[in-house]
């Protein structure tokens, strides 16, 4: 009886731990069932590929299969067409172990053209889309979910459902910045480095004695100024503008030599309205405004 019973004592033992061993080796991969990207307007009717270091070839050989217009070793799934709200949904269902899913869509054509691609940006070259993977187990299928937002930016998230479209009248801004500066030299007398200034400012002031103000920190080769709120601001202004001023000049607040970013009085941005958080960035070096998605 004795030896009957320390039989199934093992046995049992040895089932708990292989049992807690697939456990483990489970909670070591997420289940993609689909990667689904809604608001792809340009590209209505265009069939796509999409392709990253976690969505293998149809030989399972590598990864990385762009298609360029030979669809013959593309995933099952990862060819799919925009639809006519510019929907497109990709069925690739992959169980994959990478730590951080990275991925782009093209149009399935030879070569390659930025209007026609998607990532973290829609029509974009860069950068590719990167999302951390959750590691909730082979067992409960996900889906990889973005929506083209506020300058063709690509909020990407990892859901249960599709969620349903914003209605909203306005946006939040947390912050404001201004990136990528090189070749200005800041008046040493200068209080501070950078001025924002616009009417719905927290506690604007048009001058030096505005709250919105920042000094440039050095990012490699540029530098970087950014202003963040106590509390998003709600703008429902078709245009959010804001009158970015660095200090070449600190006795000349208004006209000195380079005042201004892009030698105009503001840079502004249209208003996406889509309810979502975001930091308000001019971008020097590109002579462009960009609304950063806070998560």
């Amino acid at each position: 009886m004795k030896k009957i019973f320390s039989i199934i004592t093992i046995i049992t033992a040895l089932f708990l731990i292989l049992s807690c061993g697939a456990n483990l080796h489970n909670a070591d991969v997420m289940h993609v069932d689909k990667v689904v990207l809604e608001g792809l307007t340009d590209l209505v009717g265009k069939e796509m590929v999409i392709s990253g270091n976690w969505i293998p070839n149809k030989d399972g050989t590598g990864f990385w299969e762009h298609g360029l217009g030979d669809t013959s070793n593309i995933l099952d799934g990862a060819i799919a067409t925009v639809d006519g709200d510019g929907t497109v949904v990709f069925n690739i269902d992959v169980i994959t172990s990478e730590a951080e899913l990275e991925f782009l869509g093209k149009v399935n054509e030879a070569g390659w053209s930025d209007a026609k691609r998607f990532g973290g940006k829609a029509y974009a070259e860069n950068p590719n889309a990167k999302i951390a993977n959750l590691f909730t187990g082979s067992a409960t299928p996900k889906i990889i979910f973005g929506r083209v937002g506020a300058g063709n930016a690509i909020a990407w998230s990892i859901v249960d459902e599709i969620p349903a479209p914003v209605v909203s009248t306005s946006v939040f801004i947390s912050g404001v910045e201004l990136a990528n500066v090189y070749g200005v030299t800041i008046d040493a007398a200068a209080a501070n480095d950078v001025y924002f200034l616009n009417e719905w400012l927290p506690g604007n002031e048009w001058g030096a004695t505005t709250p919105n103000c920042a000094d440039l920190v050095p990012d490699g080769t540029t530098s970087d100024a950014r202003r963040t709120f106590a509390a998003p601001v709600e703008i429902s202004d078709n245009s959010i503008a804001v009158q970015i001023r660095m200090m070449v000049d600190a006795s000349n607040f208004w006209d000195g030599v380079g005042n201004k970013p892009n030698n105009s009085a503001s840079v502004s941005i249209a208003n996406p309205k889509d309810g979502n958080t975001y930091i308000f960035s001019y971008d020097f070096s590109q002579n462009e405004v960009n609304l950063i998605a806070v998560p």
